[in-house]
């Protein structure tokens, strides 16, 4: 029998610094590895021209200043009056409703 998944939690409040600085090290892990590679750092060269994204050489600077309060800002921004939605499996509707 499946049971329903209650969706995470959205955060009201900042990260904590660690937090930010575990993902903080991933992204840049991320990013090294792909600069590290000729089509990546391509790539990231075709960000810049298309979306104006910052450089390459500054990319990595500007992720190391990010801290909690950037990242609640921009939580804040997106997720204010974000329309909420409510995902159900068929499988667990079907089998609730199944006996009745």
């Amino acid at each position: 029998e499946q049971k329903a998944r209650s969706p995470a939690p959205v955060s009201t409040t900042a990260p904590t610094a660690a937090e930010v600085e575990s993902a903080r090290s991933l992204l840049l892990a991320g990013f090294s590895r792909q600069v590290s590679q000729p089509a990546g750092v391509a790539e990231a060269w075709l960000d810049v021209d298309t979306f104006k994204s910052p450089r390459p050489s500054t990319l990595s600077t500007l992720i190391r200043g990010l801290g909690p309060a950037d990242v609640q800002r921009v939580a804040a921004r997106l997720f204010k009056d974000a329309p909420v939605a409510t995902v159900v499996e068929a499988a667990v509707v079907t089998a609730d409703f199944a006996g009745r």
